[in-house]
């Protein structure tokens, strides 16, 4: 969902399509901005921009920065609101699995038991494949334990 390419972000019109970004461009006065705006929540929400370099305080500051070209920025509630449906759009069950264990403050070997889970999630299709990637985890992380 909203491509980067060679450092821009490709909107698509089937991106734009969804309903939350469909409505928010469509009621917008200013077309150009109302791009920004979107622009702005792929490159500060999106989980691998090149933006995730920059600590999460200096993070938004950069984006609004290189996109709106304006310092001290606050993220109006416009704004706040679509990233959240951005975010749920991001969601898999491997990025819940992800933020369970860091919720609840797993053991490393938790962590690679939920990993292995995601992993059996992602090639449950091909058991020679999960059956490799599973000898392959116990090897990798067991003398780690």
């Amino acid at each position: 969902m909203f491509d980067i390419k060679g450092n821009k972000i490709v909107l698509d019109t089937d991106e734009l399509a969804i309903p939350p970004f469909k409505d928010y461009y469509n009621n917008a006065k200013n077309k150009t901005e109302a791009l920004k705006d979107i622009e702005y929540i792929i490159w500060r929400y999106k989980w691998n921009t090149p933006y995730e370099a920059y600590p999460e305080k200096e993070r938004t500051q950069r984006i609004a920065k290189d996109i709106f070209k304006v310092d001290n920025w606050e993220e109006p509630s416009r704004i706040t609101e679509l990233a959240k449906r951005f975010i749920e759009f991001q969601e898999t069950p491997g990025t819940r699995l992800l933020t369970a264990s860091n919720l609840c403050n797993c053991t490393r070997l938790s962590t690679v038991l939920l990993f292995t889970i995601l992993c059996f999630n992602i090639i449950s299709s091909n058991s020679k494949l999960a059956a490799f990637v599973l000898i392959f985890l116990f090897d990798t992380f067991s003398a780690k334990l």
